[in-house]
């Protein structure tokens, strides 16, 4: 007997459906991410198998339990392709955790509580982590903070629109730096703490 929700016992990259007996199959999910002739349920799997620069592709709408994570000293161009990347706990929890150097574009759409720049989760946080924004969707879904963009790095806002609507569109902490591109849009502000930040047009 399972008590609450099934899929919560279910891990990343796999699906589960119930049988009419009331017992349940899992079986793996179709291919999320690919880098060259390569696929991956997950983007965490597709993050992992980098060696050195990739880039990766998203094939399709992905929600994901964890948060995926970019390792320190690993280049990644994520092509969204129009897709939509979120967490299922997005009022809660971000989707994405950058550390090493990650660009996005792809003019996708990414719904959680946001995605993290350089956030040490309780470690060091890492300074030199760059991210790059290109285009997009960027939505914080969190009622009570979160940001679309919680910036501890480098990060350069080329393009895309942020919402939030429980805390700051975009939010810098201390030691961070942060560029906004004209055609940016935030929704609910910016915030800066000990941080430098540059706008060069935009509507904020």
């Amino acid at each position: 007997t399972i008590s609450g929700n099934a899929s919560n016992f279910v891990p990343d990259g796999y699906d589960l459906t119930e049988n009419a007996d009331g017992s349940f199959t899992v079986t793996e999910s179709e291919p999320v991410a690919q880098i060259g002739n390569e696929t991956y349920t997950t983007l965490q799997a597709a993050f992992d198998a980098v060696n050195g620069e990739a880039t990766i592709t998203l094939l399709r709408d992905a929600t994901f339990k964890n948060t995926s994570v970019l390792a320190n000293g690993k280049t990644v161009v994520l092509d969204l392709n129009g897709k939509t990347l979120a967490h299922t706990d997005e009022a809660n929890k971000y989707v994405l955790n950058n550390l090493g150097t990650l660009t996005i574009t792809g003019n996708g759409t990414v719904n959680s509580r946001g995605i993290y720049n350089g956030y040490g989760n309780g470690g060091e946080n890492v300074a030199t982590a760059k991210l790059t924004i290109v285009n997009g969707s960027f939505n914080a879904k969190g009622t009570n903070g979160g940001a679309a963009v919680f910036n501890y790095g480098i990060a350069d806002i080329k393009g895309g629109s942020f919402t939030s609507i429980g805390g700051y569109s975009l939010n810098n902490q201390s030691g961070a730096s942060m560029t906004i591109a004209d055609g940016v849009t935030a929704n609910n502000g910016m915030y800066a703490t000990g941080a430098t930040v540059t706008i060069n047009g935009g509507e904020i």
